[in-house]
């Protein structure tokens, strides 16, 4: 089972590009807002938690993918 508190970040960096849309920015924000999330999710891990690192990854890829897709 996913650690709750990991949840929090899948969450946030999926959201990235739905709230720098309602905030007028672009896909650089966006990307910005990714990967801030992403260093501050895998501050959030151990080095030794290889599935906590693989939720920030896959977080990432989602939250890149989401960005480019929803903000020119």
């Amino acid at each position: 089972m996913i650690n709750p508190s990991i949840e929090r970040f899948q969450d946030a960096i999926g959201a990235c590009s739905d709230e720098i849309l309602t905030l007028g920015g672009n896909r650089r924000d966006c990307a910005r807002c990714v990967n801030e999330l992403f260093e501050d999710c895998l501050k959030f891990c151990t080095t030794s938690e290889f599935a906590c690192r693989n939720v920030c990854l896959s977080a990432r890829a989602y939250g890149k993918f989401s960005c480019k897709v929803n903000l020119e």
